[in-house]
């Protein structure tokens, strides 16, 4: 087992896997991953308040996009009061230091960007239930991701 740096937008290959790291907008510095085996790419977007400009090119038309989606917008403020009880709520609760996307900005992102399915990801305890989210958001491009869920290509 090596450990090697790594550079956002220089690709590096593992076996027959090609992988980019793409850079995340989140208050650390932190990258997503598209990964190309064959003719399938794949793009793992998490801990991010949004796909930057620079990244939209590599992602546009892939086979399946995991994105971030923390829940839905109206669970926000409930969401992060919950991780930090111990604090105020205004204090918590500033949209503009939330760093992850909701449901239907993942949602509008992957349409956007033409995937063929997207995977909401990275979703927190505390939204409403898995079935009724699924009855809401998932089409035949989009689904809200669950524990063991898998594809096949």
């Amino acid at each position: 087992f090596e450990c090697r740096e790594i550079n956002f937008f220089q690709r590096f290959e593992i076996e027959d896997l090609v992988f980019m790291p793409l850079p995340m907008a989140h208050k650390v510095p932190t990258a997503g991953f598209k990964i190309t085996y064959k003719n399938k790419q794949i793009v793992i977007a998490t801990d991010t308040k949004e796909i930057k400009k620079e990244c939209e090119e590599f992602i546009y038309g892939v086979d399946l996009l995991f994105i971030d989606a923390l829940g839905e917008e109206k669970m926000f403020p409930q969401l992060l009061k919950g991780f930090f009880p111990d604090k105020p709520f205004e204090e918590v609760f500033q949209p503009d230091k939330i760093d992850h996307l909701t449901i239907c900005q993942a949602k509008t992102i992957a349409q956007k960007l033409r995937v063929q399915k997207a995977v909401a990801v990275h979703l927190t305890h505390g939204n409403e239930p898995h079935y009724a989210l699924e009855n809401k958001y998932n089409d035949v491009h989009f689904v809200i991701g669950y524990d063991n869920l898998q594809f096949e290509f």
